[in-house]
């Protein structure tokens, strides 16, 4: 039903309105409209409107609710998703009880391990500052505010003194949790970059080689233990300019002597790593992952190496094969969707040369590092280089890692992200140059879960 209005005129010339209340009904098989209710000269029916709606109201359960809804108000408004979601991977995985225990011992009038629990929230949420972080708790739902700033720093301080306790009872934990013997630890480094001078850190914050090609600000080097499942088990930090192989024979003896592991395999990066450096690692008895600079196959090798129809489904998204080349143990991974980006890219490089070979000259377009790949000087002019561009069409989609361990091949590739290996992030970084893998890591599910979050709301 709805509402309508008539207009008739009067013997005058004036007009009258009426306002009906009709509705639509199929009759003798045409759609007629059928007067309901005449509710009088408009006029009049505006003034009787109001009380005849909130009489019919009392018939409809939907406009009750609304009704009642008016005189509530919301007071706060908080996020509770995040945090529902944080806390069970934060007591599953028994780092909750890993903390408490590190804080049983101490005489504390605050709850530490709630503050511990804090951090680790903000830096999968919203990363920032201490002082960012203890104004960002108070916009959370089911994390208890902390009045105090002094509390979280002194929680990061005695966190700091027993990093190496907890980390032993967090592995001690996660061996009993999932009923494993680990007997294989992945390790990788990374580079974080410091803004500002860091006077007070002159021993940890230096220049080095930094992966994320700030080399203008000082950094430091952070080591990580993994599992074979991609689980953490602990870290070491290490000076700025400290290399991978330095870093690695210093995590190698800690790892020896704080978890007793018979097996560790080391994943690095190509960028970091040479051949003699490979050959250092083979020569003291340890086992390695790295990502192989595919373009410095010859090209006999590389249409060996890379040729996708012989490899074997992975993933959806992935197939793999081993290959022999000269007494290395090489895999190579293809991933059709990523071949496709590259190829588009590609042209559209290729597209954008032909448009500049009409107004720039040769030195311009060579030294453009994109460009010349694709370039050939034929009597003084660049013209792009159609065997060149062949070439680089083999690499499409494709990384290779070489490595020297006894997993099997399978282990060795980036896995499906149900059960990742902790060699898929950092052995698909090493790849270098094609190394993309299409699965999500665990931080990309988890905001995902949580970007959907509810938001709890309090009425009075």
């Amino acid at each position: 039903m709805y509402p309508r209005v008539k207009t008739y005129k009067n013997k005058d010339g004036s007009e009258r309105q009426y306002l009906f209340l009709v509705a639509t009904k199929r009759i003798g098989g045409q759609v007629k409209q059928v007067t309901v209710a005449n509710l009088g000269r408009l006029e009049e029916a505006r003034q009787g409107i109001p009380d005849l709606v909130e009489k019919l109201a009392k018939f409809s359960k939907k406009l009750r609710v609304i009704e009642l809804s008016r005189d509530m108000k919301s007071d706060w408004v908080k996020e509770y998703g995040p945090v529902l979601v944080l806390r069970r991977f934060w007591e599953e995985l028994g780092l909750a009880r890993c903390v408490e225990d590190c804080f049983k011992k101490r005489r504390l009038r605050f709850k530490a391990g709630e503050i511990a629990f804090a951090l680790v929230l903000n830096r999968f949420l919203e990363p920032g500052s201490d002082l960012a972080t203890h104004e960002w708790v108070e916009g959370l739902y089911g994390v208890e505010p902390v009045e105090d700033l002094n509390q979280w720093y002194r929680t990061l301080d005695m966190l700091i003194e027993q990093k190496d306790q907890l980390e032993h009872d967090f592995f001690s934990v996660r061996k009993d949790l999932f009923n494993q013997e680990i007997d294989l630890v992945l390790m990788d480094t990374t580079s974080v970059v410091y803004w500002g001078d860091g006077e007070k850190a002159e021993k940890i914050l230096d220049y080095g080689y930094s992966k994320e090609k700030r080399f203008d600000l000082k950094q430091m080097v952070v080591g990580i233990f993994m599992t074979k499942e991609g689980i953490p088990i602990g870290h070491e930090v290490y000076p700025g300019n400290t290399n991978d192989i330095v870093a690695f024979r210093e995590m190698i003896r800690a790892v020896g002597v704080r978890f007793r592991i018979r097996r560790i395999v080391i994943v690095c990066d190509c960028r970091v790593v040479s051949q003699k450096n490979l050959e250092q690692l083979e020569r003291d008895g340890y086992s390695y992952i790295v990502g192989m600079r595919m373009r410095h196959l010859k090209e006999m090798e590389a249409k060996k190496v890379l040729v996708s129809e012989k490899m074997m489904p992975v993933t959806r998204n992935l197939r793999a094969r081993e290959v022999k080349l000269g007494g290395r143990r090489l895999v190579a991974c293809f991933n059709p969707e990523q071949a496709e980006k590259d190829r588009a890219k590609r042209e559209e490089i290729i597209g954008r040369i032909l448009q500049k070979l009409k107004t720039q000259g040769l030195k311009s377009l060579l030294m453009h590092r994109e460009y010349a790949k694709y370039l050939s000087i034929r009597a003084e002019k660049p013209q792009l280089d159609e065997t060149k561009i062949e070439r680089e069409a083999i690499f499409d989609g494709k990384f290779v890692l070489d490595t020297n361990t006894r997993l099997t091949w399978k282990e060795v590739v980036p896995p499906a992200p149900q059960k990742p290996l902790a060699c898929s992030s950092a052995a698909a970084k090493a790849a270098g140059e094609a190394a993309s893998s299409t699965h999500r890591p665990p931080l990309e599910a988890l905001q995902s879960c949580t970007s959907k979050a509810l938001q709890t709301k309090n009425y009075s």
